[in-house]
């Protein structure tokens, strides 16, 4: 199995996979020696926190039960603020899972820090730089809730905006709003598609690749640029994938580097940089109860350069529901190559 560490090369960064022996494989879950995370903080109190996306200026979350639908800001200080309401949307029901996610700057044809949130039936709604709501796109075909997005930052889908739907279907969103369908994800129902998040590059086999959960399955799906995907791993009660950064920031003087959203005790929590030291690059997969069966804790996704893909436990938020999450990346230093 592999330890990640970091490299320099071209004045950038890149994974550079060291193979460490005795590890036990059971089943594709590995007891791989990973750095002893510190307790999770309780970062701000949310009830039902839904979303959670990062923009320079503070965190951006989302409530799972009401009406109309906001989206909040958090300061690095943990204060919270209503941000913007969110337009209604006919038919949709009050409570539902709404998920947004940030223009990073750097992108072609994408301004930066621009938010967007996925609606129900797959309303995409943007929020400019002044707060200023307006409907940027509406898929075809879309699920009443679980809709998510996350942008394509590595290219190899174009340097779109990726929309998931919980149906299985994934569109490719163009800086004009138009939507083309890439795929669709199917599965044996029950099934939810969520927690999208692009690889860098320098992930093995599906470097570049979209990475998408199902909750109920547990599977954690790979889809590529040609609209083939593959189950490359299983997690109880998966609900998304963030991939870690190789250089991990925290968020001004927070002490907070991964931030997600603790439905359980409604409360958003955080963990430091020094918790992902060594793993630069690695997937990690955050999981909600499915049934009676309580959310496993987040885990950690490695693939070699070939053969099966593997999860570590990781040892955070076990027995909790969490639902989206996000790291302090996409700021100059923050990310997988510092651009």
């Amino acid at each position: 199995m592999r330890r990640w560490t970091r490299s320099s090369q071209d004045g950038g960064e890149r994974v550079t996979p060291k193979f460490a022996f005795g590890a036990l494989a059971v089943l594709g879950v590995v007891a791989l020696a990973l750095p002893a995370p510190a307790a999770p903080v309780s970062f701000a109190t949310f009830f039902q926190p839904i979303a959670v996306a990062y923009s320079p200026a503070a965190l951006l979350v989302t409530r799972y039960c009401e009406d109309p639908h906001k989206v909040y800001a958090i300061d690095s200080k943990g204060n919270v603020s209503e941000f913007a309401t969110l337009p209604s949307v006919t038919g949709a029901p009050v409570c539902r899972e709404i998920y947004l996610t940030v223009s990073p700057g750097g992108l072609p044809k994408w301004p930066a820090n621009e938010i967007f949130a996925n609606d129900s039936t797959g309303t995409i709604f943007k929020i400019d730089q002044n707060r200023n709501v307006s409907t940027f796109s509406q898929l075809p075909v879309c699920g009443l809730e679980h809709n998510a997005l996350t942008f394509d930052t590595e290219g190899l889908f174009g340097h779109v905006l990726l929309a998931t739907c919980a149906t299985g279907h994934i569109y490719k969103v163009d800086r004009d709003g138009s939507s083309t369908l890439l795929t669709l994800v199917s599965e044996t129902p029950p099934f939810a598609i969520e927690g999208p998040y692009v690889a860098p590059l320098s992930f093995p086999q599906y470097g570049g690749d979209l990475f998408v959960t199902n909750e109920f399955s547990g599977h954690i799906v790979a889809v590529a640029p040609a609209g083939t995907f593959t189950v490359v791993q299983t997690w109880p009660g998966a609900e998304g994938v963030n991939f870690i950064p190789t250089n991990v920031c925290e968020f001004g003087g927070s002490g907070g580097a991964y931030f997600r959203a603790d439905f359980t005790n409604g409360a958003i929590l955080t963990s430091p940089a020094r918790d992902f030291a060594g793993l630069g690059g690695a997937g990690l997969i955050r999981s909600e109860p499915v049934g009676f069966t309580p959310g496993a804790g987040e885990a950690v996704l490695d693939c070699p350069s070939t053969g099966a893909c593997t999860v570590t436990p990781f040892g955070q938020d076990v027995g909790i529901q969490i639902e989206g999450a996000t790291f302090v990346d996409f700021s100059p230093g923050c990310r997988f190559n510092k651009k």
